[in-house]
C-alpha cells in the first residue's frame, strides 16, 4: 500500500531492515540524505551509495556458468544491487542510477545521474550527459556534454553562475566540473552513449555544432 506520506521521486520505505544504502568500500552504512524544500539533496557526496540487501544472498539463484558475475553480486555474504540510491530523514529511499555511472574524484564517488539532474534544471538546457575523464590528481574529472537550444544564447558565465549557487551540487562536483557544450538542430535528435559519449545525430554529422567551455575551471 501506497504511504500518503510518501514524497514524489521515493521509491517507498525499505522492504526490510536489510535494505540499506552503503558506502562499497567500507561497507557502512551511509548518513541519511538532508532534502531541501524541492527534494534537492543537499550532501550528496556523504548520503548517495550502492543498495545492498544484507540477506539477499540466501534467495540469489545465481548466474548460469558466470562465476564473475556472481562474485560482483554476493560478496560479504550481502546482495550488491548495482543501483545507486539515498535514504532521507523520513526513511524513504531513492534511485539514484547504477552504480557504472558512478564517478570517483579523490577516492570519493560521485553519482552522474544526479549530476545531470541538476544541469536539466537550468532552463536552457535540452539535454545533458555526465561521465568521467581520466584525471592523474583526482582519479577523474566530472565532465558534461550540454545540449542547448540556441548556442548564441547561451551564457557560459550565467551557466557557471547557476551551477555555483545549487546547493544540492557536491563540493568536489562543484570544483571538477567542466561543461561541453553541444548544439544540434531539432531535426537531427542527439543520442548519448555514457560508455565512451560519442554523440551521434539522426541527420548528417556537420548539422551539428560543438565547443568546448570551462565553465568552472579546476581551482587546484
Amino acid at each position: 500500500m501506497l504511504d500518503p506520506n510518501q514524497p514524489a521521486g521515493a521509491l517507498g520505505r525499505p522492504a526490510s531492515e536489510n535494505i540499506v544504502i552503503v558506502d562499497p568500500d567500507t561497507r557502512e552504512e551511509r548518513p541519511r540524505a538532508i532534502l531541501d524544500e524541492h527534494g534537492h539533496v543537499l550532501n550528496p557526496d556523504e548520503s548517495i551509495g550502492e543498495m545492498v540487501d544484507k540477506a539477499g544472498s540466501k534467495k540469489f539463484e545465481g548466474y548460469y556458468k558466470n562465476e564473475d558475475a556472481i562474485a560482483e553480486k554476493i560478496r560479504h555474504g550481502w546482495y550488491w544491487t548495482g543501483d545507486l540510491g539515498y535514504v532521507d530523514e523520513a526513511g524513504f529511499i531513492y534511485f539514484a542510477g547504477r552504480k557504472g555511472d558512478w564517478i570517483r574524484v579523490d577516492g570519493e564517488n560521485t553519482s552522474a545521474l544526479m549530476i545531470e539532474h541538476i544541469l536539466r534544471r537550468h532552463p536552457k538546457v535540452i539535454a545533458t550527459g555526465v561521465f568521467a575523464v581520466p584525471d592523474p590528481r583526482s582519479g577523474d574529472q566530472v565532465m558534461a556534454a550540454v545540449e542547448v537550444a540556441d548556442f548564441a544564447d547561451f551564457d557560459p558565465a550565467e551557466f557557471a553562475a547557476y551551477l555555483a549557487a545549487q546547493a544540492d551540487l557536491g563540493t568536489k562536483q562543484r570544483r571538477d566540473l567542466f561543461v561541453f557544450r553541444l548544439i544540434c538542430p531539432s531535426r537531427a535528435p542527439t543520442r548519448y552513449s555514457n560508455v565512451n559519449f560519442k554523440p551521434t545525430a539522426g541527420g548528417p554529422t556537420n548539422q551539428c555544432s560543438t565547443g568546448w567551455a570551462a565553465v568552472l575551471p579546476n581551482t587546484r
